[in-house]
Order: structure tokens, then C-alpha cells, then sequence
């Protein structure tokens, strides 16, 4: 995993304020300074490639919901995913986006007073809420995606391949590679989305209907939402740890002298002292296991005694992940 400083989220708060004060929508102007404000207090972790730690290729474990919780009150994940090896283009994969955040924090039922919130203030439950904010390489811009997804705690594992077998959009997403055959018949947490900039997300649902527009939005999140579950499922490992490194002191001093706010230090993940580099993805071509988790079990011991063995991550000799999956345009 690169262990350098990406400095992605100084870049993208600045891009925030300055969208906060410019766009015609009072209500999206408060979303923005919400997530700006979230940025501000998160603990940033950098991951590789994609954001990717684990073979997406194989089923997560069904494991219980408080493992979803967030390190830190509030975690923004850096990770770069180049457009360079992009898949093939279609619908849902329509706007490459190079650097890429995803935000998540531990809800706490603070978002903006109004009517876009109402629905959700007081109503949900104790979870966790991923946002996308993304370097759009067509227009050269940090940009969030107009929506984020609430995923509770004590969430029911749902079975989808129902869902996928009906739904056109889900065919989709198997088809483009983005969900795995084997990931058909895994379950699946369920989420709810919560409004960011609800001017756009009411002109998209307008324009598609609730149940498109809904998809478009599940699709504009999916890559978030996966890399912070790598995250979590690998913190969850008795050999992973959260390792500090110092932010850049060549680059604070820059940015002190030009009266800037200074970087932050950061995080990345160390499994029993080797930095992590990422597990082999859907569509390597390299042979040999990838790194996976090795689920937690019970151990028999002599005697009848019996003892829990915590899940472990296992390095593997597969190899890095070749594909990116960007978010839709204008979403």
C-alpha cells in the first residue's frame, strides 16, 4: 500500500467551501458545509489502488453489524484509482474519477435542520453514513455525490440474488464486472440514502423515477462503500493495525508561509509489520491466492476444552487489482 500522504481531503474541503458559497441552492449550500464540516474532523487513512484491501471476488463474512462502526468519529479514506486502467465505459461507469474520498463517520443524528432531513432526523437508528467525493477527471473538480448511504448496526443480512435476477440494474452491475458471480448469492446489508445536495438529488429523481434514480445512486456510492468495508473488515483482524505517520513537514511549512491550514497526519494499515499493499481484484490475471480473511472459529483443545481463534488476514501471492469503477456524471 502506498504509505505516502495523499493530501486529498485539504484539496477537496477547499473545493467544498468554495461550492458552499457559489451554488444558487440553499439547501444543497447546507449539505455542503455538513460535509465540509466532516472533513474537517476526520482521521484520514490512505489505501491503495481502488481502496482496495480485500478480493472482492469472494463474499465478505456475514459478521455482526457494531463491526461497521468507524474507527474514529470521523474517517475520510484517500485512495487513488487511475483512470488509465478504467473498464469499458456503460451506463453506471460513465464519469472516471481518479482520486477518490470516501467520508463515513458514526451517525449522530447532527445533520442541517430542514425539510430535506426531516425524514431522517430522530428515524435512524445507530450506523454508519458514507459520502463520495471524487476528482472529476472530465472537469478537473472535487465534487460529492449528491447523496449518502446510512448503514445501520443491527442491520439483517438480506440475500440479493433475487433482486439481481429482476432487477435490470443489478444485471447490470454483474455484468460490467462490478459484482462478482460469487457475490450473487453472498447477502448484503441494506442501506438508506440520506440527501447531501437535495436539489440535485430531486431533479434526478424527477427526471428518472424513484426506483432509477435510487439505483444511480447505489451505483455512484458502491466504490465508497467497498472501500470502507475492506477498511473495517481488515481492522477487525487480530494482525492489522492502525499505524500514525507524521504529515509532511516540507509541505506544512509551505503551506504556513501562505497562510494556509496545515495537513493533517495520516493512516495506514500495517498487517504484523509489512505496510499493506492491497489484495488481487476482480479481472487479475495473476495466479495464486489473493489475500483474504481467514474467518474467526472455534478451536477444539484437548479435553474438551474449546477456544474462539479471532479472523485473520492472510497475505496471498495474487496480484494488485486492475480495474477502477467510476462514478456516474451529474449525479
Amino acid at each position: 500500500m502506498n504509505a505516502q500522504a495523499l493530501n486529498y481531503t485539504p484539496k477537496a474541503i477547499d473545493a467544498l467551501t468554495l461550492m458552499q458559497q457559489t451554488t444558487p441552492y440553499a439547501w444543497s449550500a447546507q449539505g455542503l458545509e455538513y460535509l465540509t464540516s466532516k472533513l474537517r474532523q476526520a482521521q484520514t487513512f490512505v489505501l491503495p489502488e481502488y481502496g482496495q484491501l480485500l478480493d472482492r471476488n469472494t463474499p465478505r463474512p456475514e459478521v455482526p453489524g457494531l463491526m461497521m462502526k468507524p474507527p474514529f468519529p470521523v474517517v475520510a479514506i484517500e485512495y487513488p484509482a487511475p483512470a488509465a486502467s478504467a473498464p469499458r465505459q456503460d451506463e453506471w461507469t460513465a464519469a472516471p474519477c481518479s482520486k477518490r474520498i470516501a467520508l463515513a463517520w458514526d451517525h449522530q443524528d447532527d445533520m442541517p435542520v430542514g425539510a430535506p432531513w426531516q425524514d431522517q432526523r430522530g428515524k435512524l437508528s445507530d450506523g454508519v453514513v458514507v459520502a463520495s467525493v471524487c476528482w472529476y477527471d472530465a472537469y478537473q473538480a472535487w465534487m460529492p455525490v449528491g447523496a449518502a448511504m446510512h448503514i445501520p448496526y443491527e442491520g439483517a443480512w438480506r440475500d440479493r440474488n433475487a433482486e439481481i435476477i429482476t432487477s435490470a440494474f443489478w444485471r447490470d452491475q454483474v455484468a460490467a464486472g462490478r459484482i462478482s458471480p460469487a457475490q450473487r448469492k453472498a447477502k448484503a446489508l441494506t442501506g438508506t440514502l440520506i440527501p447531501v445536495m437535495p436539489e440535485a438529488m430531486q431533479q434526478l429523481f424527477g427526471q428518472m423515477g424513484t426506483t432509477a434514480a435510487f439505483e444511480v445512486f447505489q451505483a455512484d456510492l458502491m466504490d465508497e462503500v467497498n472501500a470502507y468495508f475492506d477498511m473495517v473488515y481488515a481492522l477487525a483482524c487480530r494482525n492489522v493495525r492502525a499505524v500514525e505517520r507524521p504529515a509532511p513537514k516540507f509541505l506544512n511549512r509551505q503551506r504556513a508561509r501562505k497562510g494556509k491550514p496545515l495537513l493533517k497526519p495520516f493512516h495506514v494499515l500495517e498487517l504484523a509489520g509489512e505496510v499493506m499493499s492491497g489484495g488481487g481484484g476482480i479481472g487479475s490475471d495473476r495466479s495464486g491466492p489473493r489475500d483474504h480473511i481467514r474467518r474467526g472459529h472455534i478451536r477444539r483443545l484437548a479435553e474438551g476444552r474449546i477456544t474462539w481463534v479471532n479472523q485473520t488476514m492472510v497475505h496471498g501471492r495474487g496480484g494488485s487489482v486492475d480495474k477502477v469503477y467510476s462514478v456516474r456524471a451529474g449525479a
